[in-house]
């Protein structure tokens, strides 16, 4: 389980399951959540790409900075985690992804524009 916080984790986590604390924005976040898990339990049997956050604003209001943020997490780390965690998953010929989004990836709002683009999810790989 990963989030930010190590105090969320362990008070939602079992004792069975690996809590790793990272930025899911930061690559080497990334990187030593998958090396991490991966050298726990020596295979992954699912990701779920959960974390994202959204924007209440008009696309052409939404400060460059802000929108990058966004695209950050609602895309750019799912599509990083799921790069990352398909070749185990391909080795051990099991396994799902599971991308959490939002219905605004198909039905955009004009007052949340920057949010629903960015939950158009990288689909399957």
């Amino acid at each position: 389980m990963t989030a930010r916080k190590r105090e969320k984790l362990q008070h939602v986590a079992t004792a069975e399951e690996l809590v790793i604390p990272g930025d899911l924005t930061n690559d080497f976040d990334r990187e030593r959540i998958v090396d991490s898990t991966l050298k726990h339990y020596g295979a992954v049997d699912i990701l779920i790409n959960n974390a994202g956050v959204g924007m209440y604003s008009a696309a052409w209001q939404t400060p460059m900075v802000q929108a990058r943020e966004l695209f950050d997490l609602n895309f750019f780390a799912v599509l990083d985690m799921s790069q990352r965690l398909i070749p185990p998953l391909r080795e051990g010929k099991r396994g799902f992804i599971v991308d959490v989004g939002s219905s605004t990836g198909k039905i955009p709002l004009s007052s949340f524009t920057p949010h629903s683009v960015s939950m158009l999810t990288p689909g399957v790989l």
